[in-house]
């Protein structure tokens, strides 16, 4: 029996073209447009995300949000909330977990700056515009696929931007007081949401004619996120596992709060470093935007100060306040600090479609009516096309070098031996394998100033530690270089301490050896703290050499073991080098592993750790010829990288007088990688 025509020829035509005109009418609207920005950077983000951690504060954020720790000033306490719940999921690997709080953030982030394009413009495909350019950003998109703070800090001010949209349409003091708690919850997270929450609240304010009852409100609101420091005292009074140093009284958790220990590099930069920086500036933001976005973006913020000043002034604030502090502050990862930057340049991109397509539609309206709909439809796919090809490699899918690289480190370490580190970045990743990962305990790791509390306690290496760090000045070092060198003295100045008793390793970026100091390089970063010369020669491998060099030098004979590995497993390199003369000042080497494929032509993976770097023979200066018959021996220990590809991989090896310089390669062996198995970093 029929019921309400449901069975009548053309019923379900009739449903499915209902269907569509109810997702049209959706789509038109700004949540809808902001519905599908959000889903389309969701599938970005998830498709690249990070596979595990990366270098410096991403390895040490998930190790913080794994043990509820303390990590860097100012402590980021509404992030390693938001993180352990995410950590708690019953899936994945630590890393994935937290990285989805990023993910879903950035997303967020993308959907408000939609939002607020499509309602202002009143236009679907200047909100979907807006939201593509502010997700593809290169900043935003690096960011948003690694565990990582400024994703949630980006979320933070794109939802103060679309309450302030939403003041400047309907007004409303309720808009103020969420306004103003926004900003407190930046300040809680991230300061630099200061640079753009603050003018939003401010012109809010003014605009609203806001008595003293509603600013004690307002003050109100924002304090409440700010209580979320007390996370700091009650942690630090658990020690938990990983743990900022010195945090004693009420003074010292001041100052890690208001983060006293970046003021060095506040306004640090000189004039022509400044100025070097904003040339990078300019042409990244180019570059990133590409051409067609960043035209599109001026047109827009031009044309929001005509139609929309209340919007686009406390905006054009907020990026002139970030880039002014961006510009001196010294930092080396400054671009990272542009994310926030993406939000109004996504917005005035938007902004700038429906100005040009409002011009088209009035200039052709007789001659070319279609011209506004097909140049909407051009950018709405080249735009996007463009900057994905533009920032593709920012973001992490299938990036393990790092990890890779620390589980190297580790692997090249003598049992029961003492490892000394700078912050960046030799020292996160290796806390993160020993905290969350539970690898090479018997390693004691440490910084070579008193910046994180031991996590393990040792009876010889610790009280010796605590000892030097009172005299350290590693942390004070004005310059990398200096830094560098002050590890050293650190981990040579432990070695004595302990009677030499045990290895002591030291992991600085030196650009060589330092002669007044006993190490050996065992890679470019990695030294072997010792009082004796290393035993180099070994009898050299007779018939002709596997390769010849520049300068008399020649590799007698390459080990590779074992021949079959899987990805992940130790791979141990032994090189025996030949020497014809005198070197007195010694070689770059540079030890690269790649896929052969049939056609004969090494590749790689995307994100795979395939450059290592050494100086020939340990770096000892200067080196004699090698006596006949003889070769100086050295060794390396490598990692076949996590997402190596099954089959037949090469080893290349080349040699030059520096680091810097551009290397040429030479086969010299071959092994094989076998499928994979099991999953690594679960934690």
């Amino acid at each position: 029996m029929r019921k309400n025509g449901a069975d009548k020829p053309g019923a379900d035509s009739a449903t499915a073209t209902s269907s569509s005109t109810r997702l049209a009418q959706l789509l038109r609207r700004p949540t809808g447009v902001a519905g599908l920005a959000g889903l389309i950077s969701l599938v970005v983000y998830l498709g690249t995300l990070a596979p595990t951690v990366l270098a410096d504060d991403s390895a040490e954020l998930v190790t913080a949000v794994r043990v509820l720790g303390i990590p860097h000033p100012t402590g980021y306490p509404v992030y390693l909330l938001l993180g352990k719940l995410f950590d708690l999921l019953p899936f994945a690997t630590p890393p994935i977990r937290v990285g989805l709080l990023s993910v879903l953030c950035g997303a967020g982030a993308v959907a408000c700056t939609a939002w607020a394009a499509a309602r202002l413009t009143a236009s679907a495909a200047a909100g979907l515009l807006a939201g593509l350019v502010a997700a593809l950003n290169g900043p935003m998109w690096g960011q948003a696929t690694q565990p990582e703070v400024y994703a949630l800090s980006a979320l933070i001010i794109a939802l103060a931007v679309v309450v302030f949209v939403r003041w400047a349409i309907i007004g409303g003091e309720g808009h103020l007081i969420w306004l103003a708690f926004l900003l407190g919850l930046g300040l809680a997270h991230h300061r630099a949401a200061i640079f753009f929450t603050a003018p939003l609240f401010a012109t809010a304010a003014v605009g609203q004619r806001a008595g003293w009852r509603l600013l004690v409100k307002s003050l109100a609101a924002a304090a409440l996120p700010l209580l979320s420091y007390i996370y700091v005292p009650v942690r630090a009074a658990a020690r938990p596992a990983l743990m900022w140093g010195g945090l004693h009284g009420w003074g010292d958790f001041a100052a890690y709060v208001l983060g006293t220990t970046y003021e060095c590099y506040v306004f640090a930069r000189p004039l022509d470093e400044v100025m070097g920086v904003a040339r990078d500036l300019t042409r990244g933001l180019s570059a990133e935007l590409t051409l067609g976005g960043l035209a599109l973006s001026v047109i827009g913020m031009m044309a929001s100060i005509r139609r929309h000043p209340r919007v686009a002034v406390p905006l054009i604030v907020g990026v002139v306040l970030l880039t002014a502090w961006n510009l001196g502050y010294r930092v080396g990862d400054w671009d990272v600090f542009f994310v926030p930057a993406a939000l109004p340049a996504g917005l005035w991109a938007g902004a700038g479609l429906r100005a040009v397509t409002r011009f088209l539609g009035t200039a052709l309206r007789d001659r070319a009516p279609w011209a506004a709909g097909a140049v909407t439809a051009a950018v709405l796919v080249l735009v996007p096309v463009s900057m994905v090809q533009q920032n593709w490699s920012r973001s992490h899918r299938g990036e393990w070098k790092d990890y890779d690289k620390a589980c190297a480190v580790l692997g090249q370490l003598a049992p029961n031996s003492i490892y000394v580190s700078e912050l960046d970045p030799g020292f996160f990743l290796p806390m993160y394998l020993q905290i969350v990962e539970g690898r090479r305990p018997d390693v004691v790791v440490t910084g070579s100033c008193r910046v994180y509390e031991p996590w393990t306690y040792d009876a010889e290496a610790t009280p010796a530690i605590e000892a030097l760090m009172q005299l350290s000045e590693g942390a004070a070092a004005p310059t990398p270089e200096a830094r560098s060198e002050a590890s050293m003295h650190f981990a040579a100045s432990l070695g004595e301490a302990v009677g030499w008793t045990r290895p002591v390793y030291c992991f600085a970026l030196q650009p060589r050896p330092p002669q007044h100091l006993p190490a050996i390089a065992l890679w470019s970063e990695l030294f072997l703290m010792t009082t004796e010369e290393p035993e180099l020669l070994t009898e050299a491998e007779s018939g002709p050499p596997i390769a010849e060099y520049d300068a008399g030098i020649s590799l007698a004979r390459v080990t590779v073991e074992p021949r079959e590995m899987r990805p992940s497993e130790p791979l141990e390199i032994q090189l025996d080098w030949r020497c014809e003369r005198r070197l007195r000042e010694s070689p770059f080497v540079l030890v690269s592993i790649a896929r052969r494929e049939d056609s004969g032509e090494p590749t790689q993976p995307r994100g795979t750790l395939v450059r290592y770097g050494t100086w020939l023979a340990y770096g000892r200066e200067p080196l004699p010829p090698t006596p006949p018959g003889s070769a100086y021996r050295q060794q390396l220990i490598g990692i076949a990288p996590t997402n190596a590809q099954p089959g037949d991989w090469v080893l290349r090896v080349g040699i030059a007088d520096s680091m810097d310089d551009a290397i040429a390669v030479q086969e010299v062996a071959r092994f094989r990688v076998l499928p994979a198995q099991g999953n690594r970093g679960s934690g």
